[in-house]
């Protein structure tokens, strides 16, 4: 029992929330296989378990000196486990996605919700180098606003196909909302194309949003 407790002050350290609190897309919950394991709604990134949409963090022991799962359940006990999830998409609506791998001409990402609803369907989303900015276009390098892992605010553009949405980050407020270093520190803007890392002052760029 002393283990267990102590893994599950651990796990509230790093999540800085508590069992039963909400959690958003990239929240780290705890370090895969040492803190906790990957359930419903969560996925493992760098290392750590993290949350793969918006809801309630429950944290379940499986059995007496096992790793408690991680999971993020979706609505309200009230409400049903339907309410607060979204199953369409529209041009014009703003979503969040996680971007998955970059080329040249655009970047591949993982769309988790519309606004701060998550997702009934799973969605693909594409940011071509075009949509990235709205001022000097030709300047834009993919590589150089977006990196795999980087949680994104967007706008929806086009529906396309296959349930894979064009997306554009052209606006102030949409671009860049969370990263990671090299280092797994969360990197903070120092502009609007550029972020930094609190531990090795390394700055890399990014299509930063403006947050209010």
């Amino acid at each position: 029992r002393g283990e267990a407790r102590r893994g599950e002050r651990e796990v509230i350290m790093v999540m800085l929330v508590s069992d039963r609190d909400p959690v958003c897309p990239g929240d780290r919950i705890g370090r895969d296989g040492t803190d906790c394991l990957s359930g419903s709604g969560t996925h493992v990134w760098q290392g750590s378990v993290v949350a793969s949409v918006v809801g309630e963090l429950r944290c379940e022991r499986p059995a007496a000196g096992r790793l408690p799962v991680a999971s993020v359940r979706v609505g309200s006990r009230s409400e049903g486990p339907a309410a607060d999830v979204v199953s369409a998409i529209a041009i014009g609506d703003e979503v969040l996605c996680r971007v998955r791998r970059l080329n040249p001409r655009y970047a591949t990402c993982d769309v988790l919700c519309r606004g701060t609803k998550p997702l009934l369907k799973n969605f693909s989303g594409l940011i071509r180098v075009q949509d990235v900015r709205a001022t000097e276009i030709d300047k834009v390098s993919i590589i150089s606003s977006f990196r795999p892992g980087d949680l994104v605010r967007a706008e929806v553009i086009s529906l396309g196909e296959a349930q894979s949405l064009l997306l554009s980050t052209a606006k102030d407020s949409l671009g860049v909302l969370e990263a990671r270093s090299e280092q797994g520190e969360a990197m903070v803007a120092v502009s609007d194309e550029e972020m930094a890392c609190p531990v090795t002052k390394t700055r890399e760029g990014r299509k930063c949003a403006k947050v209010q």
